[in-house]
C-alpha cells in the first residue's frame, strides 16, 4: 500500500489507499498492543479457575489493560486474542455480563473452543446461571469426556443446585481422571 501510495497520481484514489493504509497500520498498533499485554498478563491468569484465582494481578494492569483491549476489539473485532483476555479482565473486575459478552462473541467465530466454554461455563456459574453453565459443559463433555476441567466445574455445580447424585458422578470422574494422570 505504501508503494502504491507513492506512485498515485490520482488525488482521489491516493486518498482512498491512504485510508487503506492508516486502517492496516492502525490494526497492526492494536495487534502489537495486545501481544505486549497478552505477554505480560496471561503468566498471571489463570484461564481454567475463577476471578478469584487471579490475586497477582495489579488493579491499575487491568484498568489500563482493559483500555487497550476494548480499542483492540472495536478496531478488529477477529481478535480471538485480545477479546479472551479482555473477558478475563472483565472477570477479574467482576464485571461478569461484560466477559460474559465477550466470551459469548469470541464463540460465535469459535465455537468449538473448549477453553472458551469452559470460561463461559466459569462466568454463567458465578452469576447463579447454573443450567446455562451446565449447558456450555455439556458442550465439552460431548468432544472430551474426561476433560479434567469440565468434570470439576460440572460436579461443583450440581453441588450448588443440590443434585448430589450428579455432582458424586462427576466428582467420582473427575478423581478417577487425576488419578491416572
Amino acid at each position: 500500500l505504501a508503494k502504491q501510495l507513492a506512485a498515485e497520481k490520482d488525488k482521489s484514489k491516493a486518498a482512498e489507499t491512504q485510508k487503506q493504509l492508516g486502517t492496516v497500520l492502525s490494526r497492526q498498533e492494536n495487534i502489537d498492543a495486545t501481544n505486549q499485554v497478552w505477554a505480560r498478563l496471561s503468566p498471571q491468569m489463570d484461564f481454567y479457575g475463577s476471578a478469584e484465582s487471579n490475586n497477582e494481578v495489579k488493579l491499575g494492569d487491568l484498568q489500563d489493560t482493559a483500555v487497550i483491549l476494548t480499542k483492540a476489539v472495536e478496531e478488529n473485532p477477529t481478535n480471538q486474542q485480545a477479546r479472551i483476555l479482555l473477558a478475563s479482565v472483565y472477570e477479574h473486575q467482576n464485571d461478569r455480563p461484560a466477559a460474559e459478552q465477550q466470551l459469548r462473541t469470541a464463540l460465535e467465530r469459535d465455537p468449538n473452543n473448549p477453553l472458551l466454554r469452559l470460561r463461559l461455563g466459569i462466568v454463567l456459574r458465578e452469576q447463579g446461571k447454573h443450567k446455562e453453565a451446565l449447558q456450555e459443559f455439556r458442550s465439552i463433555e460431548q468432544k472430551r469426556p474426561y476433560h479434567p476441567q469440565m468434570l470439576f466445574r460440572t460436579g461443583i455445580t450440581h453441588i450448588t443446585m443440590k443434585n448430589c447424585r450428579l455432582a458424586s458422578a462427576y466428582m467420582k470422574r473427575f478423581l478417577m481422571f487425576t488419578r491416572k494422570n
